[in-house]
């Protein structure tokens, strides 16, 4: 019982989360009078954006050991590459643990960096410069100037 109501709670934070970006990605809804809420997203993203891309990596490092398996042991199927399909993440800001919601093309974009990584394939500074790219127009739909550095404290470079 307690499982669905978690469940229905969950899906009205990812609900608002949604309605939220949507709604302060559109030019006029920028004043002044809500620039916290387009700043507080803005941060949400830039967590949500780090968990998506280390899912990557993960699911990618899981996909190799997968893949070698297959290869040594023929009774082991080929796994399948690995794909990445939940636009929401539950992060943690200043102003408590937030649902954000970050559309589904953009999280596969970012979910497939992280792959890239793990395989070897890309390169990190790359990874880096394209994901800030991304949070960077994020960011300008969002209205807010103030340029959201990614990976500032992470070395790309050794995952």
């Amino acid at each position: 019982m307690f499982d669905f109501l978690n469940k229905k709670k969950s899906s009205k934070a990812q609900a608002k989360a949604e309605m939220f970006f949507e709604k302060y990605t559109q030019r006029h809804n920028h004043s002044f009078s809500n620039k916290s809420t387009r700043l507080l997203i803005t941060h949400a993203l830039r967590k949500h954006i780090e968990k998506v891309l280390f899912t990557g990596v993960e699911a990618g490092h899981e996909f190799k050991e997968k893949k070698l398996l297959a290869v040594l042991h023929s009774n082991v199927d080929d796994p399948e590459k690995p794909s990445f399909d939940n636009p929401y993440q539950l992060v943690e800001t200043k102003a408590g643990p937030m649902t954000s919601y970050l559309p589904p093309d953009l999280s596969s974009e970012i979910f497939d960096f992280g792959v890239s990584l793990s395989n070897s394939t890309a390169d990190g500074a790359y990874v880096k410069y394209q994901v800030q790219l991304i949070m960077n127009e994020l960011a300008d739909r969002l209205g807010i100037s103030v340029e959201m550095e990614m990976f500032t404290d992470i070395d790309l470079e050794n995952i």
